[in-house]
């Protein structure tokens, strides 16, 4: 199983999203990159109402990674 941290590197690499103009880029390697790291399925699950520890994580490291790779 892959770690679902990113290091500063792997974000380096990946694009930040400056809104319309690349967005289909931007979301092709995002997800790519959140199905490297395992984290694709915890964006696409419905969470129920108690989620598990581990799909928190999950969803915590994603929007991490999201929140880092969008332009101001």
């Amino acid at each position: 199983m892959a770690s679902n941290i990113a290091t500063k590197e792997e974000l380096a690499c990946l694009l930040t999203l400056q809104g319309e103009t690349n967005y289909a880029l931007w979301f092709l390697r995002m997800r790519t990159f959140m199905k490297k790291k395992d984290l694709w399925g915890a964006i696409n699950a419905e969470p129920g109402p108690n989620p598990a520890r581990a799909l928190k994580k999950q969803l915590n490291n994603a929007a991490g990674v999201i929140g880092m790779k969008i332009c101001d």
